[in-house]
């Protein structure tokens, strides 16, 4: 079972691996990043202990895999009655950067630890988080519920 979360934000500069292996250290949270050199820059893998908890990308607005994304994001917009998404749409419509997580199954089963991750990135660059099959969460709570886009309540890959 794998799934993507995706923080979307337009505030600061765009993030680093440095910047979120910085974040993770100074918190104290377990978790390191582990990036194959021969690999693009932007990508690692998230570990706790031996376990890895997913794979981290970070994309910005000049990017194809970025646009790509917020186009998918509007298109599971599309029809909502939702009061709240018509500012998911504008906050998608101006962002400039995204961390995309692909949760692994280890992940998945303790994605309690992960909101180290969320809480700094919150902090730090506003914005919001996308969950597949759930929605569209703010710092503190879940503004925008989304159907599971395969219909059988795991969303996604």
């Amino acid at each position: 079972m794998t799934y993507f979360m995706r923080f979307i934000y337009a505030m600061g500069d765009l993030l680093t691996v440095q910047d979120i292996a910085e974040a993770l250290s100074d918190s104290f949270s377990g978790f390191t990043l582990h990036s194959d050199a021969a690999d693009r820059t932007n990508t690692a893998d998230l570990i706790y202990g031996d376990a890895v908890y997913g794979e981290i990308e970070l994309n910005g607005e000049n990017e194809d895999l970025f646009r790509e994304d917020i186009a998918e994001l509007l298109e599971l917009l599309e029809g909502s009655q939702e009061i709240t998404a018509p500012a998911v749409r504008r906050h998608l419509e101006t962002a400039t950067g995204m961390l995309a997580l692909k949760v692994s199954e280890e992940g998945h089963y303790n994605a309690e630890r992960l909101d180290v991750l969320w809480d700094w990135l919150f902090e730090t660059r506003g914005g919001l988080l996308q969950v597949d099959g759930e929605g569209f969460y703010d710092i503190d709570r879940l503004i925008l519920p989304l159907e599971p886009d395969n219909g059988d309540g795991e969303g996604g890959d």
